[in-house]
């Protein structure tokens, strides 16, 4: 399918540009962001040349073109440094934990409980991440931090390319076990498996730190339920 555009240019003439499933140029596809996002920007500049106009001619003071020339450069560059602020955030590196707990009964009689983490920068990897059970409420005979496990890989830390997800190992139970017993899920041993702590509701607090990003946490609620399940939510 072609889609013709077209750009008018001075009375009697246009320029037809033909398009043909391909992208804009990049510079016509940077054009258009600052028309659209900044339109009340360019909307302001115009108001504002409009009084300094009319001021100019009820005063009958002529203002220099300086005046005019200042007032357009001040507004477009806002509007670069504003676009650039915007792009330089969006690539800074930015992890995150979603507010899920997601459960895993695949394999019984054993269930259990994972979560993700997102890297959300949109251009610059992160490396040397740990995923770490800083705290728990009440508090346990735990020597903490206790290093999560990750899926898939028995390595403590790992990287994140942009846009890129991975899933961590939260905790665990054996449904056939009588004392209803709560695992969590480390990285150090040969099975995955590192601490326990008895039946009862906790708290768990996750802190996940990386090179030269600032560290993000997140907050767990774990229980056994009355129908002898593992229950596990983010808070």
């Amino acid at each position: 399918m072609c889609v013709e555009y077209v750009f008018h240019v001075r009375p009697r003439s246009t320029i037809r540009f033909m398009e043909s499933n391909r992208p804009f140029p990049l510079w016509m596809q940077y054009g258009s962001v600052m028309l659209t996002r900044f339109r009340w920007v360019l909307t302001g500049d115009a108001l504002v040349l409009g009084l300094v106009f009319l001021y100019e001619r009820i005063s009958e003071r002529p203002i220099p073109w300086s005046i005019y020339a200042g007032i357009v450069t001040a507004c477009v560059v806002g509007v670069l440094l504003k676009q650039g602020y915007d792009h330089w955030k969006s690539a800074r590196p930015k992890l995150k934990v979603p507010a899920r707990a997601i459960y895993q009964g695949d394999f019984l009689p054993g269930e259990g409980f994972y979560f993700d983490i997102v890297n959300e920068s949109l251009g610059t990897s992160v490396e040397d991440i740990r995923v770490s059970l800083t705290h728990i409420k009440p508090e346990q005979m735990l020597w903490l931090p206790v290093d999560l496990h990750t899926k898939h890989d028995r390595v403590g830390r790992f990287s994140l390319n942009p846009g890129e997800k991975k899933q961590v190992d939260l905790v665990a139970s054996n449904r056939n076990d009588p004392q209803k017993t709560i695992f969590i899920w480390g990285s150090s041993l040969r099975d995955g498996i590192q601490v326990t702590i008895p039946a009862g509701k906790y708290q768990l607090t996750i802190t996940v730190t990386a090179k030269n990003t600032a560290p993000t946490s997140a907050m767990f609620e774990t229980w056994i339920g009355e129908d002898g399940h593992l229950k596990c939510i983010a808070l």
